[in-house]
């Protein structure tokens, strides 16, 4: 019954007062009597609080009595009630935001601010009109609070499927549908919509992923979930080519990064954060042809990486970190030619993969850095060794891609290490079998239009490649 919404204030109502002209005042009054908030103050055990509620409840009696000039007062402090209950309480923001929504569109005009004022003061006959829309309201607060407790656990269902993911047991695709059932439920978790775009670029989903990233940015917080949302929308710009995107908000999220690491420059996170940053502002730099400029950051973030993994050499993550910065500067000195720093650096990157794969057989994301880092370091050596990295790529990527047929990195990957090993004298892939993959890429359905034009392109000179090869 409509009238259910606000009886816990009604009934402790002596009379009702005068009517009063500011619909803002109608406003709090309608969100404090809310049975939301009067559901969630019953479980609360708070003297702050209950102290709060008490003076309410005086200023309502003296209202009540005549006493006109104590309607500000009551607003402000139902105002700050209900803004103290939703800083506490995520699932009653979410609820109570929206019965605002409702009580503000009918408070919009003199009609809708009398017909509140007279359901606040009791006269409830008087209001009837509106009682069927507040009643709505009120299902629709619930209904939220509702979908946002299912997320609680389908959000630890997911987490657990994305680590299982990661051990190679379940498909990219299968964390995704996860993943948008929690944010279908609750839509106001920064976290859960960057876990989704994550995996969306996964899967070289980018239509999805930009959907996402709005979201994360538009949810964020402040502090490290704003600028942890700047550093993923520039992910997905990076991503589909925008690179003048890209460096716009990584540049905005690394100056933040920095303050925030010359505040507690001993914080290893902090470090973390900053150098991630770096790395990422250097990718925009390699891929725009800026060399000089990437090699600079490059350097930084791996001097950071390295004392980070002093610090803590039994790290997995930190071990990884290095690994990575290892081989994206020795990309760009092998594109300056320092060839033989960069098969130094490449080497150390596949001496600290092979210790993470090792280490943990069912991490499927150190083996995917492995045959990655293989297929890379082959195209510095020379031909015998040159084969037999790429054989070993081979293989590392055609397991991970079996497990997990989604996962666009490892199909690219996979792709260009099948091409580059048919390339080779005496290797043991023939270009019919490149072409055999690609085609089966073509119409399994996992490649999006971005990539479809690149695939088109590798697999129309694969098929001349096979020409020749079969020619007598």
């Amino acid at each position: 019954m409509a009238l259910a919404l606000l009886a816990g204030v009604l009934c402790a109502r002596a009379a009702p007062a005068p009517l009063p002209n500011d619909p803002r005042q109608e406003i709090s009054a309608a969100l404090f009597a809310a049975a939301e908030t009067q559901a969630v103050l019953q479980k609360v055990a708070d003297a702050q609080l209950r102290a709060a509620q008490a003076r309410i409840t005086e200023l309502q009696r003296k209202v009540a009595q005549g006493d006109a000039r104590l309607r500000v007062a009551l607003a402000a402090a139902q105002q700050q009630f209900v803004a103290e209950l939703s800083a506490r309480d995520h699932a009653y923001a979410e609820a109570i935001a929206s019965f605002r929504h409702t009580v503000t569109d009918i408070a919009a005009t003199p009609e809708g601010a009398a017909a509140l004022a007279r359901f606040n003061a009791g006269d409830e006959a008087g209001a009837l009109a509106i009682l069927d829309k507040l009643q709505g309201a009120q299902e629709e607060a619930l209904q939220i609070r509702t979908n946002i407790e299912k997320a609680v656990g389908r959000r630890h269902n997911a987490e657990l499927a994305r680590d299982a993911r990661d051990r190679g047991k379940i498909a990219t695709a299968d964390v995704i549908t996860r993943y948008e059932d929690v944010t279908r439920l609750d839509p106001g978790m920064t976290w859960d919509w960057i876990s989704l775009e994550r995996l969306y670029l996964d899967a070289g989903r980018y239509d999805d992923a930009v959907r996402a990233v709005g979201r994360a940015v538009a949810t964020a917080g402040p502090d490290r979930e704003h600028v942890s949302a700047l550093t993923e929308r520039g992910n997905v710009a990076f991503a589909l080519g925008r690179l003048d995107d890209a460096r716009r908000d990584y540049e905005a999220s690394n100056v933040i990064f920095r303050r925030v690491l010359d505040a507690d420059p001993s914080n290893p996170y902090k470090r973390r954060d900053f150098a991630i940053g770096l790395g990422s502002i250097g990718r925009v730099l390699t891929e725009t042809g800026d060399y000089a400029g990437a090699r600079k950051v490059y350097e930084q973030s791996l001097a950071i990486y390295r004392r980070n993994l002093a610090e803590f050499p039994s790290s997995a993550q930190g071990q990884r970190d290095v690994s990575v910065a290892l081989g994206e500067l020795a990309a760009v000195l092998a594109v300056l030619k320092e060839s033989t720093a960069a098969r130094d650096m490449y080497a150390e990157e596949l001496k600290l993969d092979r210790k993470r794969a090792a280490a943990d057989p069912g991490d499927v994301r150190a083996h995917i850095d492995l045959g990655i880092t293989l297929g890379t370091y082959a195209l510095l050596l020379e031909r015998v060794e040159k084969r037999d990295a790429l054989v070993e790529s081979l293989e590392i990527l055609r397991k991970a891609h079996a497990a997990d047929p989604g996962n666009a990195e490892v199909w690219r990957n996979l792709g260009t290490v099948m091409w580059n090993l048919a390339e080779q004298p005496g290797a043991p892939i023939r270009w019919s079998a490149v072409v055999a993959y690609f085609e089966a890429l073509e119409s399994g359905g996992t490649v999006e239009p971005k990539d479809r034009d690149d695939l088109e392109k590798a697999l129309k000179m694969a098929r001349e490649y096979q020409a020749r090869e079969a020619a007598p």
